[in-house]
């Protein structure tokens, strides 16, 4: 809920939510592309992710 809350007041797209949620439940670990630079705004933001 966090996540989803975070992306929609940052103005990302359903497709950026969608990778948040799969970065969340451990499916994606963000270290290419779009799934890393959205980690590196979340650990800048201080929301930890796995």
């Amino acid at each position: 809920m966090v996540l989803s809350v975070w992306a929609q007041a940052k103005g990302m797209s359903q497709k950026d939510i969608k990778l948040l949620w799969q970065i969340s439940k451990g499916e994606t670990k963000g270290t290419r592309g779009r799934a890393k630079e959205l980690k590196e705004e979340l650990e800048k933001d201080g929301i930890k992710v796995g």
